[in-house]
């Protein structure tokens, strides 16, 4: 099975696809005071919480697998801020 990672914004309903991922990144890495990498997701968000979301786990449930990373938690909360998790599995 795959699973898709599909973040929908707060206010607007608009979806995440695609370049937005990366517009994210950038928006995350501004957001904590960080520098935006061409090459790899700012503190690895995507392959911690994005992955976790794309599982099908609720924000709540990412931010307790990395409770003892306060940099992973301040991303997830900022992300739980703004988005829902509409994320998906498919054959």
């Amino acid at each position: 099975m795959a699973v898709q990672l599909m973040l929908q914004e707060k206010g607007t309903g608009r979806f995440l696809v695609g370049n937005d991922y990366i517009e994210l990144d950038g928006e995350i890495a501004e957001a904590m005071h960080g520098v935006a990498d061409e090459v790899r997701w700012f503190a690895d968000w995507m392959n911690t919480i994005g992955f976790g979301l794309a599982l099908g786990k609720s924000f709540d449930e990412v931010r307790k697998n990395f409770d003892y990373d306060e940099e992973t938690v301040k991303i997830c909360d900022w992300l739980a801020e703004r988005f829902t998790n509409e994320s998906y599995m498919t054959r």
